[in-house]
């Protein structure tokens, strides 16, 4: 299968939501592999999230939250209201 290149990887999940069954999540601030809360970084996840709900997406979704972040419930919280 030919692939074609684009610039970003903005519309992937139209085309491959069939494959997806899983996602993970992590911000950061793009200068090495952080990983912040899902407010705090260069990422819109909660678009992101939002954006896999209109596609229907029925998989799994983690999250990878770095020892730095002390409100882990919060955050949990917080995604399972996008997800809502």
């Amino acid at each position: 299968m030919k692939v074609k290149r684009r610039k970003g990887i903005a519309g992937w999940e139209t085309n491959q939501r069939h494959i997806i069954d899983n996602v993970h999540l992590h911000n950061n601030d793009g200068s090495s592999d952080q990983h912040h809360g899902l407010l705090d970084g260069s990422v819109d996840l909660k678009s992101c999230v939002q954006r896999l709900k209109g596609l229907d997406y029925k998989g799994s979704i983690s999250i990878e939250i770095g020892a730095e972040v002390q409100d882990l419930d919060g955050e949990i919280e917080r995604l399972m209201g996008w997800c809502d």
